[in-house]
């Protein structure tokens, strides 16, 4: 899923938790950079600061167990 991948890393849209929630239903080691890279990102359109987006890219991580 490199599509996956670079959408997470995409600016132009906003469906980021959604996308850090489809990697985490995969469970796939190679999605751990991505997920690490977006926890880490300030996107403009958080309202809450990115806490949404970081606690779902941790739970994805978690699941991964990577």
């Amino acid at each position: 899923m490199p599509v996956g991948i670079a959408l997470l890393d995409a600016d132009w849209h906003e469906s980021h938790e959604e996308l850090g929630q489809h990697l985490q239903w995969l469970r796939a080691p190679e999605r751990v950079d991505a997920l690490y890279r977006a926890s880490l990102r300030i996107y403009p359109y958080h309202y809450d600061g990115g806490i949404a987006i970081r606690r779902r890219c941790t739970w994805a991580l978690a699941d991964i167990g990577d």
